[in-house]
């Protein structure tokens, strides 16, 4: 996922936060090329278009997609936080953990997909029931499929 920086002062440049992958950290772009480094890590330092320097910082996020943005010291919000409820929603997953260690990684990667979906450009009712059905589907059909091998195993 990518957003771009509402920040003035750059004229018709484009900057964009892209979000971690596996096996690197969040990146800002400058019309597509990656930002020059600045002092210190996830920092950049970029001239604006009246000669002053501005300082950008990424700072890593556990719960979202995209890193929060800091610009010379103040804190911006780059894409509106979750609401109360989607929260919950993207929860539900949780009740995995019962499942032992196989249960706790499938609750890990359900959550973290619902929480990119609401952040996704899907229609809010296509948003919440895919949603609705990770959170509430899959932990069903996990426990399902746990019954039944303990169901066949208890027979052999």
């Amino acid at each position: 996922m990518r957003a771009k920086l509402p920040i003035e002062g750059f004229g018709s440049r484009v900057l964009e936060i892209h979000s971690p992958g596996l096996l690197q950290g969040a990146i800002l772009t400058v019309d597509g090329q990656r930002a020059p480094k600045g002092k210190g890590r996830n920092t950049y330092t970029l001239q604006r278009d009246d000669g002053k320097s501005t300082t950008i910082k990424l700072k890593p996020s556990l719960v979202y997609d995209l890193p929060g943005v800091e610009i010379d010291g103040t804190r911006i919000e780059v894409v509106p936080r979750l609401r109360w409820f989607e929260y919950i929603l993207a929860s539900l997953p949780l009740v995995l953990i019962f499942g032992g260690i196989p249960g706790i990684v499938l609750a890990v990667i359900l959550i973290v997909a619902c929480i990119r979906l609401f952040r996704s450009s899907l229609e809010p009712a296509t948003r919440y029931i895919a949603a609705g059905v990770l959170s509430l589907g899959v932990p069903v059909l996990y426990y399902i499929a746990i019954f039944v091998i303990v169901v066949i195993a208890s027979q052999h």
